[in-house]
């Protein structure tokens, strides 16, 4: 059995996990979370997240579906929500704010 990585989200008090990103369409792909605002909104990827608010989202979901981009990776999140992230457009590698 494989083992997937799933982003937890470590507190002094407790640590919870955020759960599968995707899972039934990115089966057993690790899903790290990579960054953290003073708000608590974490980021990650494969496939780029958002978690926030008890709230998780694939980013792919909050861009337009015709925008043709594909967001691989989040790297960073600021405090007005923000989001530094990798992706692919037009089959080109790039990354994007």
């Amino acid at each position: 059995m494989a083992s997937v990585q799933r982003p937890m989200l470590r507190s002094i008090h407790s640590t919870d996990d955020l759960g599968p990103i995707a899972e039934a369409i990115y089966p057993a792909q690790p899903s790290p979370a990579t960054g953290i605002n003073n708000y608590g909104q974490v980021i990650g990827g494969s496939p780029a997240f958002v978690f926030g608010g008890g709230v998780m989202n694939v980013l792919d979901d909050l861009i337009p579906a015709d925008s043709g981009w594909k967001l691989i990776m989040a790297y960073g999140i600021n405090d007005t929500g923000q989001i530094v992230a990798h992706g692919r457009t037009r089959r080109r590698l790039r990354d994007t704010v």
